[in-house]
């Protein structure tokens, strides 16, 4: 997973969403966690987890695998999100 394990860390900032006209219409506090484990189904997992001022958090994973394209020495990467569902609330 050379691709991917260059991703590997914590980052902690700001997470801010855009209009068109590059305003801020939305802001909340954001850890990204992306680690390389030993499960071959899901090599490599990104999870993102959102924290708001009001106490709401959510926390969203993203299990990702490198796959080799026949015949063209690169490779794909391919990312699933799973819903989020009731349980994967944190408590922040």
């Amino acid at each position: 997973m050379p691709l991917l394990s260059s991703h590997e860390g914590v980052w902690e900032g700001r997470y801010r969403h855009l209009d068109l006209a590059g305003h801020v219409i939305d802001a909340h506090a954001s850890v990204l966690v992306c680690r390389v484990t030993n499960d071959t189904d899901r090599p490599y997992v990104q999870t993102n987890i959102s924290l708001r001022d009001d106490g709401r958090s959510w926390r969203m994973e993203y299990p990702a695998r490198q796959s080799r394209l026949a015949g063209v020495g690169r490779g794909e990467s391919t990312v699933a999100a799973r819903d989020l569902r009731a349980g994967d609330r944190l408590n922040a």
